[in-house]
């Protein structure tokens, strides 16, 4: 569907890192490129970047974000990763352990995957109207920014 665009500009959401609510708005290239540069024009100077250890994210690869440009070749792409903290770290782990064991060696159907289920979703998703409120305020400003950027070339 892309393959005639000219601007691309891609929100990619993600939970679990960081603070209750917080939307950290991650740039997986350097702040040298192009797409970083367009980003904090779209989106402000509070942009954190995985390439110089800015962000809560590691740097990773093979993500989707850093393989756009390549996969739109006549765009200019401008992506931004969204952050969105639900609860610590070590809960969001514990979770992902506890979901891997499941899969690995549970019983699918028991009361207990049920719970390990729970925790899981509990842990990446927050089910509360002040999170949810958090999340929707900070989406719309940066949809708005984003539309904004690229009418603006």
């Amino acid at each position: 569907y892309l393959a005639d665009a000219s601007q691309v500009g891609i929100i990619d959401y993600h939970t679990g890192l960081g603070p209750w609510g917080f939307c950290e708005q991650i740039v997986t290239m350097p702040r040298s490129s192009d797409c970083f540069e367009r980003a904090a024009k779209w989106y402000g100077s509070a942009l954190s970047c995985v390439v110089d250890g800015s962000s809560t994210s590691a740097a990773i690869g093979g993500d989707g974000l850093s393989a756009a440009p390549g996969l739109l070749p006549n765009a200019e792409v401008t992506c931004m990763a969204f952050e969105i903290g639900t609860v610590p770290l070590p809960e969001i782990l514990n979770a992902g352990m506890a979901e891997h064991w499941l899969h690995t060696h549970g019983d699918l159907q028991s009361e207990r995957a049920a719970a390990i289920k729970a925790r899981f979703r509990d842990a990446f998703y927050g089910d509360r109207d002040d999170w949810k409120g958090m999340v929707t305020g900070q989406s719309l400003l940066a949809v708005r920014q984003a539309l904004a950027g690229l009418e603006s070339n």
